[in-house]
């Protein structure tokens, strides 16, 4: 499969307002994710190995915030860390910065079927 989730740590609900994998909308925009829950999703429109791009908008506190990762600039690459058929990835929405200019974006992820996820030692931020 290619199981996507996203985990909302960042204090307060956020709307999110585009997710998109590939281009392939991953869920509804203005789905609300409250605090600390967890939306799961699929994608499976190619091979985690085919992965071109991810966006990402929500919107907290009345602020947008927006990430675009393309594979050259997503959390250090490698086998697996990629949504799509062969993968399962979860993100997690983590909180903000002092300015709540940024939300810190994080990954873990496994081959599918894997007994336990990895945790990238890369990070990304959402930006206003």
């Amino acid at each position: 499969m290619g199981a996507v989730t996203l985990t909302n740590l960042t204090g307060a609900t956020v709307s999110v307002n585009n997710f998109t994998i590939n281009t392939v909308q991953i869920t509804a925009n203005g789905t609300p994710l409250p605090l600390g829950a967890t939306g799961s999703y699929f994608y499976n429109g190619k091979s985690w190995n085919d992965f071109d791009d991810l966006n990402l908008d929500v919107v907290l506190n009345g602020s947008s915030y927006h990430v675009n990762l393309n594979r050259g600039h997503y959390f250090g690459g490698g086998d697996f860390h990629y949504p799509g058929n062969g993968s399962d990835v979860s993100y997690v929405l983590l909180g903000t910065d002092s300015s709540s200019s940024s939300i810190r974006f994080l990954l873990a992820y496994r081959q599918a079927g894997a007994a336990t996820l990895l945790y990238s030692t890369d990070s990304k931020s959402l930006d206003r």
